[in-house]
């Protein structure tokens, strides 16, 4: 019984993070890494970048949380599509 809960929270949670929206948020973070490196004759500090994406998932995390929570009843009366209307988590 535990277990199954465990499961519903993890799965409620991931769902509510948008895995595909985050990993799009590190395709744009790896863009810029990329651009800066071809455009700058200086060398990237490759610890910085690390120390940049670990930064950046948590703060992108937090953010779909508190909009899922704040929205909650607005996305309810909407239609969800990949990028609005909520996780439906």
């Amino acid at each position: 019984m535990r277990t199954a809960i465990v499961g519903r929270q993890f799965r409620a949670l991931w769902l509510a993070a948008r895995p595909s929206q985050v990993a799009l948020i590190a395709l744009v973070y790896a863009h810029g890494v990329g651009m800066a490196r071809a455009l700058t004759a200086t060398a990237v500090s490759w610890p910085a970048v690390a120390v940049g994406g670990a930064a950046l998932l948590p703060v992108a995390l937090g953010v779909h949380y508190a909009n899922e929570y704040a929205d909650v009843e607005t996305d309810r009366m909407t239609e969800r599509t990949p990028f609005s209307g909520g996780s439906g988590a």
